[in-house]
């Protein structure tokens, strides 16, 4: 591989993995907003799994996440998660977890609290 060229001249065909992440925020009132976020991931082409089998092109996630924000501090105060698509049987069991983050306060420091 040669380090010179610029890598989008190295992209010669069509992707094997698109995520698409599609944020809306929602007034609500005066004090409050909904944010809505949209998460889907397709495979475009037949890719092998961590065990070696094919998988086949196809949505793998398909995901809605409305978190209601507002008060003072600037906090979470509901969330809900909605699976469109479900490429596992067990990934429903995960949407009760978005209650989790209900209370965070958004400040330095959020991303980090979210992802534990």
């Amino acid at each position: 591989m040669n380090g010179s060229f610029m890598l989008k001249e190295r992209i010669a065909n069509k992707p094997i993995h698109k995520r698409l992440l599609d944020l809306s925020t929602y007034s609500i009132d005066e004090n409050h907003i909904i944010v809505e976020g949209h998460l889907k991931d397709d495979r475009i082409k037949p890719t092998y799994d961590i065990e070696g089998k094919i998988e086949e092109p196809g949505v793998i996630h398909d995901m809605l996440i409305r978190i209601l924000v507002g008060g003072t501090p600037l906090s979470i105060l509901d969330a809900e998660a909605e699976m469109i698509g479900i490429p596992n049987e067990l990934c429903p069991s995960t949407l009760d977890r978005i209650k989790k983050i209900i209370g965070l306060n958004i400040k330095g420091g959020f991303g980090e609290n979210v992802h534990r």
